[in-house]
This record gives structure tokens, sequence and C-alpha cells, in this order.
């Protein structure tokens, strides 16, 4: 039971990102559920995830599949209607930016990229470790947030650092069409830290392994290269958390939910007909 006159607000972590981009658009979709159509790209994400997800969990278990069964999931997930992951999805809209042949052709280089440059290198201990609520709370703001999510990975790390030789860190896989540079084969982080440390709160929570080693992005391009890579990030909890000095993420968040007030972002790149159900409101701050 909530305590008398705190707020309770459930968090996913996959939405923290919203609400530091555009916080007016994390309201409209996670506090008010506004839905719209899922966007093309996003729902090639989570294809790509499923995809992803069945080779790991098949290695886990002793019994590989095929890079054609990781292949034939994606491509059934991505046929769906609607986005599975997405609670106020309205079914999936398709563009001529991401029509869905071009979705199963490059989601199929890029899983089969991830697989053997990825995946097969990886020693995994869990996919999609899921967590159903861990409260953090804000006595100052009389606010409890209450995070919720899966993690994509927990994976094995071997560094003398760590008792033993081995740590635990999460990879957490991202697509996206600038998500990995062609040629140097970089991986793009986009404010991403508070989101990893999430998944690194549900990863200790709800396996009990401790996570020791650094996040991890796999990212996974959804241009026609189909590029994949990797990099560690470092810095997640306190930018969660906050430290001595600073404020965390989660603290900004819990000063918004208490306020009522959710801030506009015009030049987030997401402000668009595609991924806010604001636009057709002909929200008043945008272009």
């Amino acid at each position: 039971m909530p305590q008398p006159g705190w707020l309770e607000v459930h968090v996913r972590a996959s939405s923290i990102k919203d609400a530091l981009d555009c916080a007016m658009r994390y309201e409209a979709k996670n506090l008010l559920g506004i839905r719209m159509p899922s966007a093309g790209i996003a729902h090639l994400g989570t294809a790509i995830h499923a995809g992803a997800a069945i080779y790991d969990q098949s290695v886990i278990d002793g019994k590989p599949v095929s890079h054609d069964e990781a292949v034939g999931r994606f491509v059934d997930t991505l046929h769906l209607d609607r986005n599975p992951e997405e609670p106020t999805d309205d079914g999936v809209a398709w563009d001529e930016d991401m029509p869905r042949a071009e979705a199963e052709e490059v989601g199929t280089k890029g899983i089969i990229n991830y697989i053997e440059d990825i995946g097969s290198k990886r020693r995994y201990k869990a996919v999609e470790a899921k967590l159903e609520k861990f409260p953090v709370s804000f006595p100052d703001q009389q606010v409890t947030i209450i995070l919720t999510g899966k993690t994509d990975r927990i994976r094995a790390v071997e560094r003398q650092v760590f008792a033993g030789g081995i740590g635990h860190g999460i990879t957490d896989i991202k697509s996206g069409k600038t998500r990995v540079s062609k040629g140097e084969k970089r991986v793009n982080v986009n404010a991403e830290k508070a989101q990893l440390a999430v998944y690194e709160l549900i990863a200790e929570k709800g396996t009990g392994i401790p996570i020791t080693a650094p996040a991890e992005i796999a990212g996974i391009s959804t241009a026609k290269h189909a590029s994949v890579a990797t990099i560690e990030v470092h810095g997640t909890r306190q930018a969660l958390v906050g430290t001595g000095e600073t404020p965390g993420v989660l603290d900004f968040l819990a000063r918004m939910l208490r306020s009522g007030t959710f801030p506009p972002n015009p030049s987030s790149h997401l402000c668009s007909r595609r991924f806010c159900p604001l636009w057709e409101n002909h929200c008043p701050y945008r272009d």
C-alpha cells in the first residue's frame, strides 16, 4: 500500500530515455496511455531482439539452433500486426523510410552478423531476465518509482580485477540505422546510461547474479550494411541514482512526477508523426 500523500508510479526501463528526451512525449505515452501505431523501425528492433534471443537462449540450453531458425523467429515476429513488447502500441505503421520488405532484408543480415560476430563469442548467463518491480523512494518528493522491465543479456567477463577472474555485466542489444557506423563499425551511444543502470538493477534483483562488470551495448545497424559492434558504457549507476554532489536521473523524474510538469523538447530527433502521439494533436511546441 502506498503511504498517505505519496505517489507510486510504475516506470518501464525502456521509457526512461523518453523522459530525458521529451518529457511531454513520455507523459503522453506512459502516464496518459495515449496509443499510436508502432513505427516500422521500432517493430524491426523488436523482431531483431526475438531472433537474437532464440539463438542466445539455445546456446545456454546446450542445444544451439541454426542461423535459419533464428532468422525464422525474426521474420515471424516482423510479420505480426502489432508490437508485443509495447503496451501503448496500436498496430505497426510501415512507411517509405522503412518498408517491411527492406526491414526483412536488413534484419536478416543483422541477425546473421550478430550471431557470427557477437552472440557466438559471448558467454551469456541469462537471456531477457525479468523483474516485476523494484521500488525506489524519494522522500523529498514523496514519490516512489517502481522500476519494471527486463534485461537483454547477462554476460560473463573474464578479467583479473574480478574475484576468481570472472565478473558479470549486462549486454543490451540496440538497433537503428545509425547505431553502428559502416566503416569503423563504431557503436553510437545516445543518453543511455540511466537506462542501462536500470537493466543492471533488474539483472541483479531478478537473477541474484552480482553485476560488477561494465554495461555493454551490442549494436546492430538497420542500414543496408547491417554492421554490428559492441561498446562498454561506464558510470551507469551514478547517472541513474546520482552521487553526493549531483542528483541522478531518477531524482529528476521524481520531481517531474510530483510537480506534474513535463517539459516539451521540439528539437528532439523523435519529434515526429512516427514517434509521438501528440503530433497529430498539433502540439504547439513543434515546428
